[in-house]
């Protein structure tokens, strides 16, 4: 019987450990794709208004068309792992104060001391992982205005001035990953939950000593 229950707790502990890795590889390989996507996407359309030609128009529209089919693949990655990054954020929050007070209540010895720790160190790190690649590609999209506008657009016709018009006011409607719709998630959410974790830290301990 002792066996049996160890073997399901291992296959348990299995599939729960590959699903989250795959489960996040997805979601950073989703994001390093669009993130150099979209940096080639700046690169050639500056490139385009740089450089004097005929009749750029036409390049210039499939360049606006994949950047809507970048931006649509973006709008579908916030309503898949919506849900699945608040997950991370209240995980991530309550498990650091839980940590964190066991750390202050109790005498622990070196080894369950580095047990906590490296806990810890666990749920920050992966939260990270969420919160520094979602920040990067909303720069992205944000930057891409920039891009257009430190080109040579001045050089070219007003119809094609329009179209890059246009793109920079879609680029400036860019959003945030969000959990749930309720919290955007970028580095001032990861930098929100530490300080949040050490204020309670810093509370319960005023409690203590009073």
């Amino acid at each position: 019987m002792f066996a049996i229950v160890a073997s399901a707790q291992f296959y348990c502990l299995w599939l729960a450990t590959t699903s989250v890795l795959a489960y996040d590889f997805v979601y950073v390989a989703c994001c390093i794709h669009i993130i150099l996507q979209v940096r080639l996407l700046k690169w050639k359309i500056k490139n385009a208004l740089d450089r004097y030609q005929e009749n750029p128009k036409p390049k210039l529209w499939y360049y606006i068309t994949h950047h809507q089919f970048l931006y649509s693949m973006f709008q579908r990655m916030r309503n898949i792992f919506s849900a699945m990054l608040l997950f991370h954020y209240l995980v991530t929050l309550f498990s650091s104060c839980f940590v964190l007070l066991q750390l202050l209540l109790r005498n622990l010895d070196a080894v369950s001391y580095a047990s906590q720790i490296v806990t810890i160190v666990f749920y920050i790190a992966q939260f990270a992982l969420y919160t520094f690649p979602a920040e990067e590609v909303a720069f992205q999209f944000l930057d891409l205005p920039n891009a257009i506008y430190i080109s040579k657009w001045y050089k070219n016709d007003v119809e094609i001035q329009r179209l890059m018009l246009y793109v920079m006011l879609k680029s400036q409607q860019q959003k945030y990953f969000t959990g749930a719709g309720l919290i955007d998630i970028n580095v001032e959410t990861f930098d929100s939950v530490l300080r949040k974790a050490l204020s309670f830290c810093a509370i319960f301990k005023n409690l203590l000593k009073n």
